[in-house]
C-alpha cells in the first residue's frame, strides 16, 4: 500500500518514465545514471571499468586517460557527453571511447577529429618506445 502511495506522489513526467521502464517501452538509463559514474570511475578503481568495457568489447581494455568533459556550463543537463576515455587495447592499438546520452548524435567530423588525436597520441607513444631503446643500446 506505501509503494502505490508513494507511486502517485510521483510528478507526471516520474510517473510516465517508471511506467515505461516497467512496460519495457524504454530501458534504464544506466550509462548515465549517478551510481554508473561513481561505480565505473577509473580513478578509484579501474580494474572495475577496465574489466566492464573488455567484456563489452570482447578483448583486454586498459584505460589510459579519463578526458576532461569539454563543457563549461555550470549546469550540464543538455551535454549529451557521460564519459571520454583513451583506451590501450589488448594488441596496443589505441582507442578513443566516448559514452553518450544519445549515440546517434555523433557526427563525422568529431569522428575525424579524434582520429586525428589518437594518431598523434600513438605516434608520441611510439616515438618515446623508440628513444627508451635508444638510451639503452
Amino acid at each position: 500500500m506505501l509503494q502505490f502511495i508513494i507511486f502517485l506522489l510521483f510528478k507526471n513526467s516520474r510517473t510516465q518514465e517508471f511506467l515505461n521502464s516497467c512496460t519495457g517501452v524504454t530501458g534504464l538509463k544506466l550509462l548515465y545514471d549517478g551510481f554508473f559514474k561513481e561505480i565505473m570511475n577509473p580513478e578509484y578503481v579501474p580494474e572495475r571499468l577496465n574489466g566492464f568495457l573488455s567484456q563489452i568489447l570482447c578483448q583486454k581494455v586498459r584505460v589510459l586517460k579519463v578526458l576532461p568533459a569539454d563543457s563549461v556550463r555550470i549546469a550540464d543537463e543538455s551535454s549529451l557527453l557521460i564519459m571520454d576515455i583513451v583506451v590501450e587495447m589488448e594488441d596496443g592499438s589505441i582507442a578513443n571511447l566516448e559514452v553518450q546520452k544519445i549515440g546517434y548524435l555523433f557526427p563525422g567530423q568529431r569522428s575525424a577529429c579524434y582520429s586525428a588525436d589518437l594518431l598523434l597520441r600513438q605516434y608520441k607513444r611510439v616515438r618515446g618506445e623508440t628513444k627508451e631503446k635508444v638510451q639503452l643500446s
